[in-house]
């Protein structure tokens, strides 16, 4: 029979062995972790870097020039201007009277000019835009106003006629959509008059005013 001495010896080999086994344990659980951290730090950099890189590449995007030129994958640019014979404030007409479509087209025109001073060929849409009551002091109000319904117009590029017809059959105010080569100018004269199927209570004594702009394909 074991001693009581013996029998201490026995129970201190065997708690220094349990508290060995879970510092071993307790070690690879260290470790396991360890591995887990070094594993997700590289993924949440790689997923931060990602997010920057979208955030900027869209910023650059939102903000890039996008009006008075357009260019080719080569990078050469086309620079539109256009040139009006009022200087862009807009027209008036006013004290107008029904019309046929061959006496309108020998009405005053409204002159203006498209210019590509750059080295290529260019493209860009002609807009015509209703003028806001009170843009122009004449005394006018909603209720003297002319609708595009009440309207025709003509549209010659370079003295050829490109369009004649209904001022309301114009959409998103689009007038035309055009090419211009490197070093041109194009020539455009616009007429706007009352139609002659108009009934007198449509059109006595109101106005109607408008402007156009040019707006270049990016």
């Amino acid at each position: 029979m074991k001693n009581d001495t013996e029998l201490n010896d026995e129970l201190e080999e065997q708690v220094a062995k349990e508290y060995e086994e879970y510092d071993e344990d307790e070690e690879y659980e260290d470790e396991e972790e360890e591995g887990k951290r070094k594993l997700t730090y590289p993924i949440l950099l790689t997923l931060i870097v990602l997010v920057a890189l979208c955030i900027i590449f869209n910023f650059s995007y939102a903000f890039a020039p996008s009006i008075g030129a357009n260019s080719n994958n080569s990078g050469e640019v086309a620079t539109l201007e256009i040139t009006m014979n009022d200087g862009g404030k807009g027209v008036t007409l006013i004290d107008s009277f029904p019309l046929s479509d061959k006496d309108g087209k020998n009405i005053n025109s409204y002159s203006f000019e498209v210019k590509n001073t750059g080295d290529n060929q260019g493209k860009y849409s002609l807009l015509i835009e209703d003028l806001p009551i009170g843009k122009i002091d004449d005394g006018c109000t909603k209720d003297t106003l002319l609708t595009r319904s009440q309207l025709h117009y003509q549209l010659l590029l370079n003295g050829k006629q490109i369009a004649l017809d209904s001022l309301d059959k114009v959409k998103l105010n689009v007038l035309t959509e055009q090419s211009i080569a490197k070093n041109a100018t194009q020539k455009y004269e616009l007429r706007v008059w009352v139609g002659e199927d108009a009934k007198p209570t449509d059109w006595e004594n109101k106005h109607y005013h408008y402007r156009v702009s040019l707006v270049p394909e990016v």
